[in-house]
C-alpha cells in the first residue's frame, strides 16, 4: 500500500487509537504503568497532547499524564448531583457518610506512611485522626469495635486498591473484618497525589456552613 492509502490507513489507525485511549481514560480515570492498565497508558502517553486539548475542549477536565500513571481530573457540573458516588468494589453498595469520611482520613495518613502499611496500622492512625473535635461535632464517630466500622475501613482500602494508590503484598481484608487477622500493603504515591480533583484545595476555603463550603470547592 502506497501513497494516499497508505496516509488514510495510517490516519484511520491513529485515530482509533485515541478513542480507545480516550475510553479507557473515561472508563478508569486513573491508569497505571503496573498491571492491566499497561497497554492503555501507553496510547495515552503517545496521545497525551491531543487528548489534552480533546477534553479540556469538550468537557473542561484537566488530564494529568506522567510516565507511571495518567489522571482525568473529572470535575461534576452539579456537586449536588448524586448520581455517580464511589461504590465498594466488592457489594457496588454506595458510599455512606463515613465511608468517605474514612477515605479522606486514609488518604491524609498514607501521605504520611512508609512505602508499606498494614491495615492495622492504618486503622490505628485513622482512629487518632477521627478523633478531632470537629469530626466529633459534626457527627463523625468511629471506633473500629464493631464489624460494621470495620467493613466501612475495608470498603475504602479495596476502593483505594482498585484506583492503584494501595497494592496487596500478604494478607486479607476479610480477617481484619472478623478480628483475626491482619493485610500489608504497598503504597503507590505517583497515584496518591493524582486523586484529589477539586478545583479549589479544601484547606484554602474560608465559608463555614456544609452548602456554602461545598459550592465554594467547585
Amino acid at each position: 500500500m502506497t501513497g494516499p492509502g497508505l496516509a488514510d490507513a495510517l490516519a484511520e489507525t491513529r485515530r482509533s487509537e485515541q478513542v480507545r485511549a480516550a475510553r479507557a481514560l473515561l472508563r478508569r480515570p486513573v491508569l497505571r504503568a503496573r498491571g492491566p492498565d499497561s497497554e492503555d497508558l501507553a496510547l495515552v502517553r503517545r496521545y497525551a497532547s491531543t487528548l489534552r486539548e480533546w477534553f479540556e475542549r469538550n468537557t473542561g477536565w484537566r488530564l494529568v499524564v506522567e510516565s507511571e500513571v495518567a489522571r482525568l481530573v473529572k470535575v461534576v457540573a452539579d456537586v449536588d448531583d448524586p448520581t455517580h458516588p464511589a461504590r465498594d468494589p466488592r457489594s457496588r453498595s454506595p458510599f455512606t457518610r463515613r465511608r468517605y469520611v474514612l477515605t479522606c482520613l486514609a488518604l491524609g495518613v498514607l501521605e504520611r506512611a512508609e512505602a508499606q502499611v498494614t491495615l492495622g496500622r492504618l486503622a490505628e492512625q485513622v482512629l487518632l485522626a477521627v478523633a478531632d473535635p470537629d469530626l466529633a461535632d459534626a457527627g463523625i464517630t468511629l471506633t473500629l469495635e464493631r464489624r460494621e466500622e470495620r467493613s466501612d475501613l475495608v470498603a475504602v482500602v479495596r476502593l483505594l486498591i482498585e484506583l492503584g494508590a494501595l497494592a496487596r503484598v500478604a494478607g486479607d481484608e476479610d480477617a481484619f473484618v472478623r478480628s483475626e487477622g491482619d493485610a500489608l500493603y504497598d503504597v503507590d504515591r505517583r497515584v496518591l497525589s493524582t486523586l484529589l480533583v477539586a478545583p479549589r484545595g479544601p484547606s484554602t476555603i474560608t465559608a463555614t456552613g456544609f452548602a456554602d463550603r461545598l459550592a465554594s470547592s467547585s
